[in-house]
């Protein structure tokens, strides 16, 4: 029990988080996943938000001013340029990621059943 008193646990929806984590947040600049971005580095996270455009990230970052937040460039759907992209980011942090909250998503154009195979797979790879 002492080792634990040593630590200021974070409280995000009943989930529990020590400051010394870090978190990353898909999607994390921009509609919900800015709001969670904004509510985890309040309780004293260290924050890794994600999303596909660059620019959109760096500004987000000027806004916030937090130490505390890295941004990444990512896009969620292209698995085989995560590996690479992630372990910059935690060599850059100097600690591993340990929590993720995959707040991502897109919608297709065209609703089911009307979709084309191509837009469906598109929403799946990303949303999935």
């Amino acid at each position: 029990m002492a080792d634990i008193l040593k630590y200021t646990f974070l409280k995000l929806n009943g989930g529990v988080f020590c400051p010394e984590d870090v978190i990353l947040v898909s999607g994390g600049s921009k509609g919900i996943g800015k709001s969670i971005t904004a509510k985890l580095l309040e309780e004293g996270a260290t924050v890794v938000a994600t999303g596909r455009d660059k620019r959109t990230l760096e500004e987000f970052a000027k806004t916030v001013n937090n130490e505390r937040l890295f941004v990444c460039d990512i896009d969620i759907s292209k698995t085989d340029e995560m590996d690479d992209k992630l372990s910059t980011v935690e060599e850059e942090i100097g600690r591993p990621i340990v929590a993720l909250i995959n707040n991502a998503g897109i919608y297709g154009k065209t609703q089911f059943p009307n979709c084309t195979e191509e837009d469906a797979m598109r929403v799946f790879s990303t949303n999935a």
